[in-house]
């Protein structure tokens, strides 16, 4: 019996101010419930509530796996598969302090202020559409940065769903794990590259140390005084050292790809 489910995306579902108020995790929590919906109500569409299966591919992969450290969430399910994500990947997980500054940004665009109590009380008088399209305007090139309100590590509070970082975090060794991912999956993110005439390969090449942080999340993930020899590196070792173009594109789409498979490497 295949069961899909939706849940809140973007501020809908990951706004936070890291407070016990306004936390965050909301499209997590949505799944959740959805969990125990499933849990209680399979047996009379078919299914056995003993042995559920959840799985899910890119942020979906990333919320099995969120899935399986969150305590709240035990219980619910019995096996699970991960395809091309994990909630170690830079885009699955907000840094402490970042979510923070980009909910108060966000309310400011929107012009809320106050405490918490006082801008989530503005903030539900805003249309949806409203909403929906401010968020657009964290995006700083063509869609990049991808995830700009994602999940986060909620202070601790009876409704968090995950209030410790993955990495100290365990999964249940009792629930059999399935984790992959397939070849040139980068290519979702080069192919819009190359369109329009190579306009935003040409715009990457042009301003390399702008634009690269922002497509392969490097601002929030690598020291600042890091960032030129990682992004050097990163072109020597996947372009042989030279700009983009269409000899070295599957190079490119490999420096994209490491978004999804460097980070879930922490899980084999």
């Amino acid at each position: 019996v295949y069961v899909n489910l939706n849940y809140r995306l973007g501020v809908l579902g990951f706004l936070s101010f890291e407070t016990p108020s306004l936390s965050g995790n909301f499209g997590l929590k949505d799944q959740q419930l959805a969990l125990q919906w499933v849990k209680d109500n399979i047996e009379s569409f078919g299914g056995d509530s003993n042995s559920i299966t959840i799985f899910g591919e890119s942020a979906g992969a990333a919320s099995v796996h969120y899935h399986l450290l969150s305590p709240k969430s035990r219980g619910l399910f019995h096996k699970a598969i991960m395809q091309s994500g994990s909630a170690f990947c830079p885009w699955a997980l907000i840094p402490p302090g970042i979510a923070q500054d980009r909910a108060h940004a966000f309310a400011t665009l929107l012009g809320c202020h106050g405490d918490v109590n006082d801008i989530v009380a503005c903030l539900r008088q805003i249309p949806s559409d409203t909403i929906l399209a401010t968020q657009l305007k964290f995006m700083e090139w063509g869609v990049d940065p991808l995830v700009s309100f994602g999940p986060v590590v909620e202070p601790p509070h009876d409704e968090a769903f995950i209030s410790q970082h993955p990495y100290l975090l365990q999964t249940d060794p009792s629930i059999p794990l399935i984790i992959g991912y397939n070849r040139d999956e980068g290519a979702i993110r080069t192919s819009k590259l190359c369109a329009d005439d190579m306009l935003e390969m040409n715009q990457l090449n042009a301003r390399w140390d702008r634009y690269l942080p922002l497509t392969v999340l490097l601002k929030h993930n690598v020291e600042q005084k890091d960032m030129q020899r990682v992004m050097e590196s990163l072109r020597e070792y996947y372009l042989a050292g030279r700009k983009v173009d269409k000899h070295n594109i599957r190079g490119m789409t490999d420096v994209s790809m490491e978004r999804r498979r460097v980070f879930s490497r922490g899980l084999i």
